[in-house]
């Protein structure tokens, strides 16, 4: 997962730097949106690696 995020970002950021990123729909600037898509992406896998802990937890309970 993070590699593929890095690489993500290393495209992201290329495309930044030749100018060829733009608000999102709603009209906010790019590291607005940007940011929050880190925001989501650490709070899915935090909830993904929480819900695999969960998923395991009966099969080890006695």
């Amino acid at each position: 997962m993070r590699t593929a995020l890095t690489l993500l970002r290393t495209a992201v950021e290329g495309l930044q730097d030749n100018d060829l990123l733009m608000t999102d729909c709603r009209g906010e600037p790019l590291d607005e949106v940007l940011q929050r898509y880190t925001e989501w992406t650490v709070a899915a896998q935090q909830l993904a690696a929480k819900l695999g802990t969960d998923e395991q937890e009966p099969a080890t309970r006695g």
